[in-house]
């Protein structure tokens, strides 16, 4: 798939405001916290995919392709999204 920056560009928005719906971590309330990030993390997830994205999260950590992009990290779902967006920000800059 040819890279769409154009696209790509347009999505970043949409992006990052459902990553800054995922709580961050925490171990005062461990179980409240793994539901609520859980429920965010799949609301990232459905937005990928309805956009023609593809993601793969597994033991080895995820990876996220959308708009010709893709990213990957060992810390999982929401840093690979933070990865992507970083690409997205470096190819429009030319990099």
């Amino acid at each position: 798939m040819a890279v769409d920056l154009a696209g790509a560009r347009a999505f970043y928005p949409e992006l990052a405001a459902a990553l800054k719906k995922v709580p961050a971590y925490s171990y005062a309330n461990k179980l409240e916290t793994e539901k609520a990030r859980n429920t965010a993390l799949h609301a990232v997830k459905a937005l990928i995919e309805a956009n023609g994205g593809k993601i793969r999260n597994d033991w080895q950590g995820a990876a996220v392709r959308i708009f010709g992009l893709r990213a990957t990290s060992t810390s999982g779902l929401e840093a690979a999204c933070w990865n992507w967006m970083t690409q997205v920000t470096l190819k429009s800059m030319g990099a």
